[in-house]
């Protein structure tokens, strides 16, 4: 069983921001972000009421409501643009590619332009389901990106019924994921 495809920076980007979106060290910088500066303005609004001047801890509370409501937005746009630069820095030579994933026995067999690879299932830790992709994740923290768009539906869903099969990895669907 062969597929043949290539990834493009949207494929990485969508990889990028799924790990970031599961990883709890990203969770609690956006949290401390999105909550300190409110509170540092809530605080400063309250010392300048004490000093009498009300009209100021209006305007301090106003900002740090909006910076409570528009913040998420705004690091979403963050994040996203800091991995899109990221990937142009990183994985110039990987884009557009064209590459072959086999399925042999024991492993898998990965095929590019300049390299080869083989992947014990052994060394399948997880398959995840996003709306888009599939990800293969591996022990060594990496992943395999497989975009279902750019393989087709049944080739897939074969591929990683037998991946799955073989390698006794769990699946794990996910498929109201979306990057907030």
């Amino acid at each position: 069983m062969k597929i043949e495809f290539t990834l493009d920076k949207e494929d990485f980007l969508t990889y990028q921001l799924f790990t970031a979106s599961n990883s709890k060290t990203v969770k609690m910088r956006r949290m401390r972000s999105w909550l300190i500066i409110p509170v540092l303005y809530i605080i400063t609004g309250i010392l300048l009421y004490y000093v009498d001047n009300i009209t100021l801890l209006y305007a301090f509370i106003t900002i740090a409501l909006l910076w409570l409501v528009f913040y998420p937005l705004y690091s979403r746009g963050l994040y996203r643009r800091h991995y899109a630069k990221h990937i142009d820095e990183h994985y110039k030579n990987r884009l557009g590619r064209s590459g072959v994933l086999s399925l042999d026995n024991d492993a898998l067999s990965i095929t590019d332009e300049g390299s080869e690879g083989r992947i014990k299932y052994t060394e399948i830790d997880a398959v995840t389901e996003i709306p888009d992709y599939f990800f293969v994740g591996l022990k060594s923290g990496m992943a395999l990106i497989l975009p279902k768009a750019k393989i087709g539906e049944p080739a897939l869903s074969q591929i990683i019924e037998t991946i799955i099969q073989k390698s006794g990895a769990p699946r794990n669907e996910l498929p109201d994921w979306k990057w907030k």
